[in-house]
């Protein structure tokens, strides 16, 4: 049997831009790289890892659906009943 406990949590930020081109944005130009510049094609590719990864997380997510087995709440224990009291053995009230 396998058991995976599978936690991720990625909180970084990137800011960069080229020197040369500093209007280059991965996101919307694509790999059209402006002139073949080696910095634009770094940002492209840190721009397409984030992509893979993020892709990679959905389909581990969907593959590993059937087998994920939720916690259920812990129940909460009843109070102790308390016992009747026996007949005749009420204090009299005066």
């Amino acid at each position: 049997m396998l058991k995976f406990r599978f936690k991720l949590k990625i909180n970084d930020a990137i800011e960069a831009k080229c020197p040369r081109h500093p209007r280059f944005n991965p996101e919307k130009e694509g790999h059209n790289f402006k002139g073949g510049c080696s910095t634009c094609r770094e940002l492209w590719n840190v721009y397409r890892a984030k992509l893979e990864l993020e892709h990679a997380v959905r389909v581990f997510q969907r593959q590993s659906g059937p087998w994920i087995k939720y916690r259920q709440p812990r129940t909460k224990k009843l109070p102790a009943p308390t016992d009747p009291p026996i007949a005749g053995t009420e204090i009299p009230i005066v």
